[in-house]
């Protein structure tokens, strides 16, 4: 996102906003907002595909399980939709009073929320614990 208030031009992204959050001496804010908007959405896909891969080999069940488990329990924790939320309230806020613009950035964020979406109907879990379960 970039603004420009006053003839001052900032460019922001979210890494540049948890660098500028550890900065100013808010290092667990900081923290907690890489992992719930970063790194947790990342796991989050990456266990999806090993179950989905699991299933679909037919190996390594046991570890199936686990990452689904453990998708499971990382779902409260990577809230991508209240960050967009968040963007969309700022952008009808900001634009009043200043010249902003988004880059790609957004629409790849809005992508990756409509795959996690798409992968949350596609997955139903009765059918994924009944697919792990078999013969493991």
């Amino acid at each position: 996102m970039h603004l420009n208030l006053l003839g001052r031009v900032s460019h922001e992204t979210v890494w540049s906003g948890v660098l500028s959050l550890y900065r100013s001496d808010m290092a667990g804010l900081a923290l907690i907002v890489f992992l719930c908007s970063m790194a947790v959405p990342l796991l989050k896909l990456l266990c999806q595909l090993a179950v989905l891969l699991t299933i679909f080999t037919g190996y390594f069940k046991g570890y199936g399980l686990w990452w689904y488990r453990s998708y499971h329990h990382l779902k409260e924790w990577g809230m991508l939709e209240v960050y967009l939320l968040g963007i969309l309230v700022s952008i009808v806020k900001l634009a009043g009073m200043a010249d902003l613009g988004v880059g790609s950035g957004l629409i790849c964020f809005i992508g990756l929320l409509v795959v996690q979406i798409l992968l949350e109907l596609i997955m139903s879990p009765e059918q994924i614990w009944q697919a792990l379960s078999e013969s493991s």
